[in-house]
């Protein structure tokens, strides 16, 4: 069965832990609806409070009895009790709770870690649900029984808060921690939403005791499911699959099973991430227990509504924060999955966004106070975005100490409960005195640095230079070359060139030969030419990979960069020199570019993640179609106007430039890299394969020569480079000889189809490893790849002869074609590192070699069929370039495989 390189993972939302995130979510509602109940039914509970004080909802209450004599309200207050509790004894009940909680946040959090979860967290459910039964008795025994109830039930609601993140602790895989949290924690939002929409039509209709007696009997239900459903740890659970236990296990193989007994409260105390964790609490909980408390009387007092209104209106707020909770902790993970933000830059932006927007939405308040439209949107939005934090600082304690989440947890939720208390006595206080007053507050905004990423681009730097040195005598040649016949030779783009002059082109490039030399080059002088390069780097693209398995690919592939750069630079004045020299260099360079094509190779093994092969690899192999594109697309235009030389002079320069930034930045692997983040470094190494090996080890070549996935590898690719060689080398003389374009137009139309291979060869190394992270196979991801990158590209050239008549077709299909091809850079180019990652290499570089031999061959085959029958010499060479795809094509499919090669395996060594 083909895997990926990573742990395989467990189904996701058809999961136990998945089941897991939405018990908990029912529980957090539980919880929620018990603690906020008070909040709306204290419109009902007390008529007697004034405009000003913290409770002045009731006067919109009395303003709407008046208003609507016909509603049942007083009817409700003949049946329920109505208390004359005053701002002061309402502040009171309202931080009972809260007073409750802070006691036993960070003892229940310690003893959760010992003792449990599943019965800290479940004892505390009961007890909280309980009591809220009883609240209604309590309230007509008096304010001090009220109190009581509301400190203990905080006690208890202490216990279920904190728990739970010891549950996650030992269930949440690192890249799903965001996701299963939010889940989770989006429980707590939904629940307000319910309350508050609820909450006033249960109090109208039954009664504000019934809003007690309804919540608190749904969390003796939820009660009984969470015992029997939930368990600590995935090891003890009876239902959870192999599979799924198998994943969760090995996400966190990194962390320690069991908390330590002892916690090393010094280093806590000197902690200063710890202390921004719990600044972050304490800041949002100031906004978010003044939302959750004041909010319904806050609608009361400045919309003037009704306690059923007002309940609906208090709900919508929440229904956005269960949106943007759930949809964060997606997001959160989608940004990590992706690599497109570090985790800390993913916590520091969800905390930043969570904590600056709502609380410019609650400075804006007082001010719109007269728009009923705009009041309710900026009170929509203050809960909503505040929720972005469940995906920063709320679970970053998991993060940075997974061994004490729930012990540091709890401290979180004590210093968010100190502001809670805090806030609700300042906000009363303030509201009395003034008027209607919400919260500040200011973070700030991360920064982002990838050092992998990096070195993929340059990477990509290093590809764009060998590439565009390699065909700069494609382009060049039709302005080096002035006498070839028509069409009996394979770069007939210069006959092009002298036709579109006598057809009165106003950019007349007859003026580089004044400044450039121009030679008398036949079809078979310019065949050698074009090959000379290729036999060189056949010889060495094996050897490359050997040697920077050996030595590292930042020396082999930096001084090829280097060497081919030198090397360009002189070919003109080797031009001029006579043949012989000219041949030599390209010979020579392309020994240099062999072993830097197939040494950088050597990078990914030990630098990409598996699950960010694709990407990576993607882009750094991008860097050659980026190359082909701005040599085709620049050179026509340095020829015309500098001179042919200064197309070798200017890549040439920048070639150098790019090596020299290339040894002073890439390292061969993440270790001795300087610059590396400490978090960066110990994700990579535990990721990739980064196992006790050495690369001294023999390939076991006879193994290696009978694994037909291997070969499959091999045969495809080498078909695959004679669709690349055809279109790179043939480009502009097919569009020359078809539409008889000078230049430098014809260097333009024959770029834009490298644009769109670039384009696409980034995209497609995304969605391959987007794919992966959706639980496709490995192999099925691959293949998939290598067909979409070989077969409509083979097809759309064969198809152009048929429709040369059409500009626009002609050049759409060539485009098309051209850009689908690079999406083979995510399957068959680096399935090597899938299959035997220990000899990638040197196995990558011998790969590369065998199907650059199609590099040799394109120029002689196709240049004789040209030769041969120049009207149908196109439609020749296109067939035979479908027939060899499709030959490739068809054996990796039949062969292909994803997964380590057993003679590729390494073999397990026990170091005592």
């Amino acid at each position: 069965m083909d895997k990926k390189p990573t742990v395989r993972r467990g189904p996701e939302f058809c999961s136990i832990r998945y089941g897991l995130a939405l018990i908990m979510h029912f529980s957090n509602f539980t919880m929620i609806t018990q603690r906020v109940s008070l909040s709306i039914a204290i419109i009902a509970m007390v008529n007697s409070t004034q405009h000003g004080p913290p409770n002045a909802s009731a006067e919109g209450l009395l303003m709407d009895s008046l208003s609507h004599p016909s509603r049942p309200i007083k009817d409700f207050n003949t049946k329920a009790s109505v208390y004359h509790w005053s701002p002061e004894t309402q502040g009171i009940i309202f931080s009972s709770i809260s007073y409750g909680i802070i006691l036993t946040l960070i003892p229940s959090g310690y003893l959760a870690g010992i003792f449990g979860a599943k019965q800290m967290l479940g004892a505390g459910l009961l007890i909280s649900s309980l009591l809220t039964l009883f609240t209604p008795l309590a309230a007509d025994s008096g304010v001090i029984l009220v109190i009581v109830v509301r400190t203990v039930q905080g006690m208890a609601q202490g216990m279920a808060w904190t728990g739970q993140f010891t549950i996650w602790a030992k269930w949440a895989p690192p890249l799903e921690r965001s996701k299963l949290t939010s889940i989770a924690g989006s429980g707590a939002a939904f629940g307000s939403f319910i309350i508050l929409c609820v909450g006033g039509l249960i109090s109208q209709a039954l009664g504000w005791p019934f809003i007690f007696y309804i919540f608190g009997s749904t969390g003796c239900v939820c009660c009984l499911l969470w015992f029997t459903v939930i368990y600590d740890d995935p090891t003890h659970h009876p239902c959870i699959s192999v599979r799924e236990k198998e994943h969760i296990i090995s996400s966190l193989a990194q962390q320690s099973s069991s908390p330590r007994r002892s916690v090393p409260i010094r280093a806590m105390v000197r902690c200063l991430p710890l202390w921004a964790i719990f600044m972050g609490f304490f800041s949002h909980f100031w906004l978010c227990t003044i939302i959750i408390t004041y909010l319904p009387t806050y609608i009361s007092t400045v919309l003037h509504v009704n306690i059923r209104d007002s309940g609906v209106l208090s709900s919508l707020p929440f229904v956005a924060a269960a949106s943007c909770t759930v949809l964060g902790g997606q997001l959160a993970d989608f940004f990590l999955s992706k690599n497109l933000l570090s985790l800390i830059a993913v916590r520091k932006l969800f905390s930043f966004l969570g904590l600056l927007l709502p609380s410019l939405c609650a400075v804006a308040l007082p001010f719109v106070a007269s728009s009923y439209t705009t009041t309710v949107i900026l009170l929509i939005l203050i809960p909503g975005t505040s929720n972005l934090c469940d995906s920063g600082f709320i679970i970053n304690t998991l993060d940075v100490a997974p061994r004490y989440a729930s012990f540091l947890m709890g401290i979180s939720r004590g210093f968010g409960l100190i502001a809670g208390i805090i806030s609700s006595t300042t906000t009363g206080f303030l509201i009395s005195q003034v008027g209607h007053v919400l919260a500040h507050l200011q973070v700030a905004v991360p920064t982002l640095c990838s050092i992998r990423y990096g070195v993929a681009l340059m990477a990509h730097f290093l590809n764009f230079m060998l590439a565009a040195q390699n065909a700069i005598l494609n382009i060049t040649m039709v302005a080096m070359v002035n006498s070839t016949r028509h069409l009996s030779q394979y770069n007939g783009s210069s006959q092009g060139l002298p036709e579109a002059l006598s057809s009165g082109t106003s950019e007349a490039p007859t003026s580089p030969p004044v400044k450039a030399p121009v030679y008398d080059w036949n079809s078979e002088t310019q065949g050698i030419l074009f090959s000379s390069l290729h036999y060189g780097m056949l010889l060495t693209q094996p050897v490359g990979g050997y040697l920077a398995g050996k030595m590292g690919a930042k020396r082999v592939a930096g001084v090829a960069l280097l060497g081919s750069s030198l090397l360009t630079l002189c070919i003109p004045l080797a031009a001029n020199l006579g043949l012989a020299f000219l041949l030599a260099t390209r010979i020579v360079q392309g020994l240099l570019q062999g072993s830097g094509f197939g040494g950088h190779f050597a990078l990914w093994r030990r630098w990409a993640p598996p699950h960010e092969r694709s990407r990576l690899c993607s882009i750094g192999l991008s860097g050659m179609i980026l190359g082909l594109f701005t040599v085709i697309l620049l050179g026509g235009i340095i020829s015309q106007a500098l001179g042919w030389p200064f197309v070798f002079y200017v890549f040439g320069s920048l070639g150098c430039a790019c090596g020299l930034l290339w040894f002073v930045l890439v390292y061969d692997d993440p270790t001795s890299h300087p610059w590396i983040g400490i978090t960066e470094k110990e994700y990579i190494l535990s990721t990739s394969d980064q196992k006790v090996c050495s690369e001294d080890r023999s390939l076991p070549i006879k193994d290696a020569l009978r694994s037909l996935p291997l070969w499959s590898i091999c045969l495809c690719s080498f078909s695959h480079q004679w669709l690349v060689n055809t279109m790179v080398v043939y480009t502009p003389t097919y569009i020359s000889y078809m539409y008889h374009i000078n230049i430098r137009d014809n260097g333009l139309l024959s770029s834009l189809p490298f644009l769109v291979a670039w384009l696409m060869g980034i995209l497609g190394g995304l969605l391959a490893d987007f794919l992966l992270t959706k639980n496709f196979r490995l192999v099925t991801v691959r293949k998939i790849f290598t067909i979409a990158g070989q077969l409509p590209p083979s097809a759309g050239l064969v198809a152009m002869p048929y429709v040369s008549s059409s500009y626009i077709t002609a050049i759409t299909l060539l485009i098309i074609s051209c850009g689908l091809s690079s999406l083979c850079q995510a399957g068959i180019y680096i399935n090597i590192l899938d299959i035997a990652p220990r000899y990638a290499s040197f196995l990558i570089g011998a790969s590369r070699g065998l199907a650059h031999t199609s590099a040799v061959l394109v120029p002689i085959v196709s240049g004789f069929l040209l030769s041969q029958d120049p009207d149908f010499g196109w439609n020749n060479m296109f067939f035979l370039l479908f027939a060899i795809n499709m030959l490739g094509l068809i054996f990796y499919v039949i062969f292909g495989e994803g997964d380590v090669q057993d003679w590729a395996k390494e073999r397990k060594l026990t170091h005592l």
